[in-house]
């Protein structure tokens, strides 16, 4: 029988493929016992994708109720927002301040979505919202003079 050398380069090759398949299993368990993140979906939502270009709003005229992922895409060339109001009125006819954009503390809307900060152009964002109520609302962009030059449109949920 022959002796093994203890200085052999194939013992060193196994012990190092050993330890990265170690290494392997503990990320890929890792990453299956994760907890659920921002990344997963709720059961039951739908998408809604929404296009802001400069300056208009593009995105469906009615869904049916319940939530929605709102998929938020900026195809224009300055930053964007969307914000979603349920309201009686038009978009086009939304309570203003006195600076021309919408008044979104007004008592006349209910805020059930904002994208938070402007999207950078090109930049896409997931954004939830509860649209279970059946009624009107309002897509605009609310950034200085975005919604007097017509980042607005309605949205019917039945």
């Amino acid at each position: 029988m022959a002796k093994r050398d203890p200085n052999s380069l194939t013992g060193t090759i196994i012990w190092v493929l050993v330890l990265c398949l170690f290494i392997a299993g503990l990320i890929i368990t890792g990453l299956v016992v994760r907890p659920s993140g921002a990344l997963d979906v709720p059961k039951g939502d739908h998408a809604a994708h929404v296009r802001l270009t400069d300056y208009a709003v593009h995105g469906p005229a009615s869904l049916p109720a319940g939530k929605y992922e709102f998929v938020i895409t900026n195809h224009g060339t300055a930053p964007h927002e969307l914000v979603i109001f349920g309201t009686k009125s038009s978009a086009a006819a939304l309570p203003l301040r006195k600076d021309g954009s919408v008044d979104e503390e007004n008592e006349s809307l209910t805020s059930v979505l904002d994208s938070g900060s402007s999207l950078e152009p090109g930049e896409t964002r997931v954004v939830f919202a509860d649209l279970t109520s059946p009624g009107h609302y309002a897509m605009v962009c609310n950034l200085p003079q975005h919604y007097h030059l017509g980042m607005h449109a309605d949205l019917s949920v039945s």
